[in-house]
């Protein structure tokens, strides 16, 4: 899966005329499409940035997006889904935090469906993410026939894996917007990833959102997992070539491709891919596509070349100049642990686990949120648990999962990480019953 947003959206417009003289206009028609629903604001310019900028989110160029929705906060210093908005796309997790608290003070001078759509994404950056739900449940009921809403309820619903919820508010959200391009990527993403599979309908999903959105890139990048997922590489490829022409400005779209030259054991087709998208790449998305190019290695059965060339990586962020160096690194570790638990490289494994666990202390700092204090202390006590797996021992493993699961008790769904941990340990020990249970 690629590491971005995983929504699309529609045309804004269908004339050379877009924006010109009548912006008011344009915006309500934007919004329209976009399906946004009502906005408080009183700003003309205000509302068509804001259009603009979900747009350019839809289709995944959220450096582009971040830029509209500062803007519109510009235009409109009390405009709460602008600040709403601007904390999905900020390019740092501080800078996130920001945003969400002012649109949380800004709330009272927003309806009750921002408001509580506001307060669903405060909730998922604390890591409460049934709670999130719950509220994105409440504002769909207020406006039910808003297809963006019942999109973004699919979209929580996938994060915890209640899946038939899921497809149930995605069915929704086309109801309501057949034309609604998010709610067809979504859908083909759910059903690609997360069982029970249908493979079918998600190419079908991905199709539409092609038919609806033929000359934007992002469809077609989906449309590439959706055939990528069944194994159709050749396909896949040539979705992902046709992905990188009609936005010869991403690197994602050739990292895609990389992919599927990885798979088919083409390397050095794989690497020059990878090469390529970070060249085009900005800002954190340069470090973060160079990363896959490392799991080349992996495939060729060198997993000490991995190892080897994302270190290099990550001691070359801190002189790359971007937003997130801090989320950057730990993602880095995160892929070098991964690799090296795998592979019993202990002493590379402990080395990533002590960085993230720094760093994370770093970033509680920087934030000072109670909230976000347990997510990062829940995911230090995860990391120590795996790595005493990787490593045999058993018994703190256990007891790391424990930890983890008592800390995580208020928000049962937030725990099911400790829950992988302990079926993982059952496994090693070849206690199958307990695994599966």
């Amino acid at each position: 899966m690629k590491a971005r947003t995983v929504v699309s959206g529609f045309l804004i417009c269908f004339t050379a005329g877009c924006g010109a003289g009548t912006p008011q206009n344009e915006a309500v028609r934007a919004e329209a499409v976009l399906a946004l629903g009502p906005l408080t604001t009183t700003s003309p310019e205000a509302r068509q940035e804001l259009a603009d900028g979900v747009r350019e989110f839809d289709m995944a160029r959220t450096e582009e997006a971040y830029v509209h929705f500062q803007r519109a906060i510009a235009a409109d210093p009390a405009f709460a889904m602008a600040e709403l908005y601007a904390s999905q796309a900020a390019q740092s997790l501080p800078d996130a935090y920001a945003h969400i608290a002012k649109a949380v003070q800004l709330g009272s001078q927003a309806s009750e469906v921002e408001r509580l759509q506001i307060q669903s994404r405060k909730k998922s950056l604390e890591g409460a993410d049934a709670e999130a739900a719950l509220l994105l449940q409440q504002a769909v009921k207020l406006e039910s026939g808003n297809a963006r809403l019942w999109a973004t309820l699919g979209l929580a619903r996938m994060t915890l894996a209640e899946h038939a919820a899921a497809r149930a508010a995605l069915d929704s959200a086309i109801a309501r917007g057949p034309d609604f391009e998010p709610a067809y990527i979504m859908k083909s993403v759910e059903y690609s990833l997360y069982a029970p599979y249908d493979f079918k309908k998600s190419e079908a999903s991905a199709r539409k959102a092609v038919e609806l959105a033929p000359n934007e890139s992002d469809p077609h990048d989906f449309l590439g997992d959706a055939l990528r997922a069944q194994g159709k590489l050749e396909q896949a490829g040539q979705e992902y070539t046709k992905c990188a022409e009609l936005d010869p400005t991403l690197g994602g779209c050739l990292q895609q491709r990389g992919h599927v030259n990885t798979f088919l054991g083409r390397y050095a087709e794989a690497r020059a891919d990878y090469d390529a998208a970070v060249a085009l790449a900005t800002g954190n998305t340069k470090p973060g596509l160079g990363a896959y190019r490392a799991f080349v290695h992996v495939f060729e059965g060198n997993p000490q070349g991995a190892i080897d060339e994302l270190e290099a990586l990550y001691e070359s962020v801190d002189g790359m100049n971007i937003p997130e160096p801090i989320g950057v690194k730990i993602q880095v570790d995160s892929q070098m642990m991964a690799i090296a638990e795998h592979n019993g490289m202990v002493p590379e494994a402990e080395r990533s686990v002590r960085r993230r666990a720094q760093l994370a202390e770093v970033r509680l700092k920087e934030l000072k949120s109670p909230e976000f204090e347990q997510v990062v202390q829940a995911g230090i006590l995860l990391d120590a648990g795996f790595l005493a797996l990787s490593k045999g021992d058993y018994t703190t493993a256990t007891a790391q999962a424990k930890q983890f699961l008592q800390l995580r008790a208020a928000n049962p769904t937030a725990g099911r990480p400790g829950h992988d941990l302990l079926a993982m340990i059952a496994l090693k020990q070849k206690r199958y019953a307990d695994a599966v249970r």
